[in-house]
């Protein structure tokens, strides 16, 4: 179960540092609603992330980590119908992610724009992980 400080304004999840970039702030009425977001969340590195693709059942994360999982096991369909339906920055980054793995380099500009990322020049596997850790630290499910 993650930890709370004794303000009740900061989540942190177990093994995470306490760090202004990995704190997710709360109002003192939202703490409840953060317990209850963040229950059975138990991915909490890259490396676990990352071991989850060999198993058949995606683990409990959030919506634009699970369009990265899928799109890990090259279920590019899937991957996309997810990434489609978040309507925020995130998904919009994953979203054109999938548009440049797949070759659609005009599309994957758009959402590149649209999620407020650079376009991407490295190579897919390092624009995977670099997205990855970005949603890992965020730490929190949707």
């Amino acid at each position: 179960m993650p930890a709370f400080d004794s303000t009740a304004t900061a989540l942190l999840l177990p093994g995470a540092r306490l760090a202004d970039r990995d704190t997710a702030r709360f109002t003192r009425g939202s703490v409840e609603k953060a317990k209850t977001m963040v229950r059975d969340f138990s991915i909490v590195t890259l490396e676990e992330f990352r071991s989850t693709i060999g198993h058949a059942e995606p683990p409990t994360v959030s919506r634009p980590l699970l369009a990265l999982w899928h799109a890990a096991k090259e279920n590019w369909g899937g991957a996309h119908q997810i990434a489609q339906e978040i309507d925020d920055a995130d998904g919009a980054w994953v979203h054109a992610y999938l548009h440049r793995k797949e070759g659609d380099l005009g599309n994957a500009r758009y959402w590149y724009q649209r999620a407020r990322q650079p376009e991407a020049t490295d190579s897919l596997d390092d624009e995977w992980t670099r997205i990855a850790a970005a949603l890992l630290a965020l730490g929190i499910r949707d």
